[in-house]
């Protein structure tokens, strides 16, 4: 288990002592699972082999994040509209703080 940028101390025993991992924070050496507490970067994400795994996906943070997501679906609706109507007005504060008093 590849945990070099995880600050949470029970990820490492989990997969230490409950799934017999050995932990490494060499991204070099053999991993099967790569855990991170924030972005994966490509550069590790273009090295990894089939049989490795991470716990995000990529580019996750664009939709985890609630005014990313809002971002991305606000432009959908605007080209899509018939298709991206499930979901309420949207305002991304304090840029549209003026459209949102209105």
């Amino acid at each position: 288990m590849y945990a070099a940028f995880t600050q949470y101390e029970t990820v490492k025993e989990v997969g230490k002592k409950d799934f017999n991992y050995h932990l490494t924070k060499n991204e070099n050496c053999d991993w099967d699972i790569a855990w991170f507490d924030g972005p994966i970067s490509i550069r590790l994400l273009t090295k990894m082999w089939a049989h490795q795994r991470t716990n995000h996906f990529p580019g996750i943070y664009n939709l985890a994040r609630k005014n990313c997501l809002g971002r991305h679906l606000m432009r959908m609706q605007k080209t899509f509209p018939s298709e991206y109507d499930f979901f309420p007005q949207t305002y991304l504060l304090p840029t549209e703080l003026k459209d949102f008093k209105q």
